[in-house]
């Protein structure tokens, strides 16, 4: 018997409410691992720590909810994207200071101040 004659067969006996019941429970069951899964892998492993870093660029990041000014902050691990302070007036070659929030799946940084870079021509 093949698995479409079994799946009629099932369906003649027990009726479409049951067959709904068994969707909707591997429907849950999907979403339950999915979001405990997020949850696993964006938790915090420790203290966030302080990064120092230069603002090499800025751009913008789009979202469901609009749009925002992002920051490209280059670091001693490498280039950093984080979301662009409203408040502070960060310029490109400006020092920024990042709290990196280490998490399972990477890290979380944001920043913390800017300060204006020193100027080489002012001695």
């Amino acid at each position: 018997m093949t698995l479409g004659k079994r799946l009629r067969l099932w369906l003649a006996l027990n009726g479409p409410l049951s067959a709904l019941a068994v969707v909707l429970l591997v429907v849950g069951i999907g979403g339950f691992v999915l979001v405990s899964g997020m949850i696993w892998g964006l938790q915090r492993q420790g203290p966030p720590e302080r990064v120092d870093g230069v603002v090499s660029n800025f751009g913008m990041a789009e979202t469901d909810q609009g749009s925002y000014r992002v920051m490209v902050v280059q670091t001693a691990d490498g280039r950093v994207t984080v979301r662009a302070p409203v408040r502070r007036d960060c310029r490109v070659g400006d020092r920024a200071v990042l709290n990196r929030a280490p998490i399972r799946l990477g890290a979380h940084y944001s920043v913390k101040s800017c300060h204006a870079a020193a100027d080489p021509t002012s001695r």
